[in-house]
């Protein structure tokens, strides 16, 4: 979570720099990339630290339930940013 407020942070300050909020900010390559990686190093380390866990339904079920957390705070944040900034509308 910390990792995309520092991109969504990083943005905003592009952004009011041009003096134009719909406008500037980081480019879309890497804004995505920068998503990409914000959800694939969390999810390497939850890897590595369930591997010790003997159960397989005990992986599973921690693995899904933090993705599925970790997807509705990333829906929420963005969400709120892109529209509450008025970026882009739904």
């Amino acid at each position: 979570v910390l990792s995309l407020l520092a991109v969504v942070a990083v943005d905003r300050h592009l952004r009011l720099r041009n003096e134009e909020i719909r406008t500037g900010g980081l480019p879309e390559m890497v804004w995505f990339a920068a998503h990409v990686a914000c959800a694939l190093v969390p999810l390497a380390l939850l890897i590595a630290v369930v591997r010790r866990l003997e159960s397989v339904w005990a992986r599973i079920s921690i693995v899904a339930v933090t993705v599925v957390v970790g997807w509705l705070l990333y829906i929420y944040i963005l969400l709120r940013c892109i529209t509450g900034r008025g970026i882009d509308s739904l």
